[in-house]
């Protein structure tokens, strides 16, 4: 009965630790200024997500669209703009193609360690991910610099940095359906 009982517990105790040795791609949002992280996911590789400013000059929305690949990192799959010229392409390789008065571009493919990203009043940015936007105004002051990364990592190195995080969701007006 005693073998019985340690091989039973041996073996919970592999299977558990197996568990938290499953890799696991996590995206994040921080904040740098504070090193505070405001946003904490898990992410399948192949899932997408998009930045969305509104431009500058033309005052018309840029969306640039993005997934995480099999080694977790970040790439380029597209851009959605209305306007050329003035700080956007004035002349494409890629696939282009205009769809309810957007100029999309696809099979963009340029890989990122991460994305840094300048919050500003003017270009009044936003995170789109899993049907949720979330305006970046509302937890990071103006000016101040965010970075989005995507990195592997472990089950259990996830867990113990907290799961989740979605400082968003304590502003009611932060996130809304898309």
């Amino acid at each position: 009965m005693k073998r019985f009982c340690f091989l039973f517990f041996f073996l919970l105790f592999i299977v558990a630790a197996s568990f938290f040795c499953v890799p696991t791609a996590v995206l994040e949002i921080t904040r740098k200024t504070e090193e505070q992280v405001l946003f904490r996911s898990k992410i399948r590789e192949g899932e997408s997500f998009s930045t969305i400013i509104r431009h500058s000059v033309h005052l018309t929305p840029v969306f640039e669209n993005y997934k995480v690949n099999d080694k977790g990192l970040i790439v380029l799959t597209g851009t959605r703009l209305q306007d050329f010229g003035w700080g956007v392409p004035s002349a494409v390789s890629e696939d282009m193609e205009l769809n309810d008065n957007f100029f999309e571009i696809r099979g963009l493919s340029k890989v990122f360690d991460s994305i840094p990203f300048r919050v500003s009043q003017i270009n009044d940015p936003a995170f789109l991910f899993r049907g949720k936007k979330y305006y970046l105004l509302k937890l990071v002051p103006d000016g101040e610099r965010i970075e989005i990364t995507a990195k592997k990592t472990t089950l259990g190195a996830y867990i113990f940095l907290g799961g989740n995080i979605d400082a968003f969701s304590e502003i009611p007006s932060a996130t809304k359906r898309h």
